[in-house]
């Protein structure tokens, strides 16, 4: 199934449409952590969505065009094999995680708010699995954007 991704992330009103179904893709996989560790992901994600209404989406918009150039490979791959976008992210969960991690590695180390510099520090070792257990979620929302 070709998918024209650069497509939809140039069309406003489809590109709003995904960052607020990917605000919400976070916002539920936060909610779903139980336990100490949850409770650290819920406090630092207070902390960066308490700084200035429209944090996520404005920081998942930032995110998204280099996102997906990262996931390039994983799509492309994907598209040679007839899968969606969503089930070639799930093929390799870990490595989609490390595709889009990355991404946010370089967009933190480049941030100028300390507060949300440490707190993605203290929850980076964690995060790769974090990221991993959330791929699936994450397919089905960009499965629907890209059918």
């Amino acid at each position: 199934m070709a998918v024209n991704v650069q497509a939809v992330l140039e069309d406003q009103q489809k590109r709003r449409a995904l960052v607020g179904d990917l605000a919400s893709v976070v916002e539920d996989e936060v909610s779903s952590k139980k336990g100490l560790g949850g409770l650290a992901i819920k406090a630092a994600f207070g902390l960066m969505t308490g700084a200035r209404p429209g944090f996520l989406k404005d920081a998942i918009d930032h995110l998204l065009d280099g996102s997906f150039a990262g996931l390039g490979p994983i799509l492309e791959q994907g598209q040679r094999q007839g899968h969606s976008v969503g089930a070639a992210l799930r093929a390799d969960p870990a490595k989609a995680a490390t595709a889009l991690l990355k991404v946010v590695d370089d967009r933190a180390g480049r941030s100028s708010n300390q507060a949300l510099r440490k707190a993605y520090e203290k929850l980076r070792g964690t995060a790769q699995k974090q990221v991993e257990e959330a791929v699936p979620r994450l397919a089905d929302t960009l499965d629907r954007h890209f059918a």
